[in-house]
């Protein structure tokens, strides 16, 4: 029976993680798009801001038991719906041309990304500690 449990567990942190990987994946496709276009990045933030938000109803969408997994998922909708808000107002910032507001949401991507990081970290140690 506990390797049912495990197995289940194994199997939700496999579900969550598989999203994550896609939405990482993406999210560096989508940078190195940016960094070999010239000039305007609009394209590649509009992008970005759809995306996170399908990614955040993906991981929504997941129907998951595990109550430490269920708070990592959370996590990340919220995370992934930030991520897409900070991209729509970089968006709005540079279509206003306004530098201090495109250096403020800067910060904020940046914050995200550290707080993904850190999330990553914590699912990576729940999930590869089952054993």
């Amino acid at each position: 029976m506990l390797t049912s449990c495990g197995d289940s567990r194994i199997s939700q942190c496999n579900q969550l993680v598989a999203i994550v990987n896609k939405a990482a994946k993406e999210a560096r496709d989508i940078d190195k798009m940016s960094q070999a276009s010239q000039g305007d990045k609009t394209n590649e933030l509009k992008k970005m801001t759809e995306r996170f938000q399908q990614f955040a109803k993906e991981i929504d969408d997941i129907k998951l038991e595990d109550p430490d997994i269920k708070n990592f998922q959370k996590q990340f909708v919220s995370l992934y719906n930030q991520t897409s808000q900070s991209s729509q107002n970089l968006q709005d910032a540079i279509a206003k041309k306004n530098k201090s507001q495109v250096d403020n949401n800067l910060k904020a991507f940046g914050k995200v990304s550290t707080l993904e990081v850190k999330l990553v970290e914590e699912v990576n140690r729940y999930c590869g500690g089952i054993n």
